[in-house]
């Protein structure tokens, strides 16, 4: 079928786009930062931020959803627990209940970019309330984007939105997230880790792809990662979009 069909992606897309070029400075070298970071550094490097910054965006995962290629998209920009993070919040944010610049960011966007274009007769957006966590992650406060129609539906709605459970295996993230990749389970295997990626090709520039989803994989698990993406790429060349495979 085709995406439009069921979420008109192309224009969240653009949206998106829009979203992410009218972010400040300051709200964009927040969502760049990674873990014990400095933040002020950060900020005169605004290479790294735009860099850091070029392949947040959802509007991939979104389209692999409308293709009916997975279950669910988490919508996640990570946190950020320092003490800069919530004086910002204090000082721009005041009227806000998050605590995270982060969570003030991903609020802002559900708001302006996915709401306005979600087919709620198809689609659920809901907001993890309560205390989950996987190995890897804290996802409280993150937003869960399924399809209700989708036979994982109520996998997704069990183990992500059920407020009795407060942790997730990362082996149930694989499922409902369709990623066909695993990471190590013991630290003899870190040696076997590879980072993949699916990113899109725009044929009228000469940019290079602008990465839409990227996941973890062992070595002896890249044939079932080539198998998983040749179907999600003869899909989406099916709605005109140009699918490309990295890792390493």
């Amino acid at each position: 079928m085709s995406p439009q069909v069921a979420l008109d992606w192309s224009d969240l897309r653009d949206h998106e786009q829009a979203w992410f070029a009218a972010l400040s400075p300051t709200y964009r070298t927040y969502l760049a930062v990674e873990p014990g970071e400095d933040v002020r550094r950060l900020q005169q490097e605004t290479d790294t931020v735009a860099y850091r910054t070029r392949d947040l965006g959802f509007w991939g995962e979104i389209l692999f959803l409308a293709l009916e290629l997975k279950p669910c998209v988490l919508l996640w920009f990570g946190d950020d627990t320092g003490v800069t993070g919530i004086e910002v919040c204090e000082a721009r944010c005041a009227s806000s209940p998050r605590s995270w610049v982060k969570q003030i960011v991903l609020d802002d966007y559900v708001a302006r970019v996915i709401r306005p274009g979600l087919d709620l007769d198809r689609y659920a957006l809901v907001q993890i309330d309560h205390t989950l966590a996987s190995p890897e992650m804290d996802l409280r406060h993150a937003y869960v984007l399924y399809d209700r129609t989708h036979a994982a539906a109520a996998t997704v709605e069990d183990y992500l939105l059920n407020p009795k459970r407060t942790t997730v295996d990362e082996s149930v993230l694989q499922t409902v997230l369709d990623y066909p990749g695993s990471l190590p389970s013991d630290p003899a295997q870190v040696s076997q880790l590879v980072e993949v990626a699916y990113g899109v090709v725009d044929s009228d520039t000469n940019v290079s792809p602008r990465w839409v989803t990227s996941f973890g994989a062992l070595r002896q698990q890249l044939p079932a990662v080539r198998q998983h993406f040749g179907r999600y790429q003869t899909a989406c060349r099916q709605a005109g979009v140009d699918l490309r495979l990295a890792y390493g």
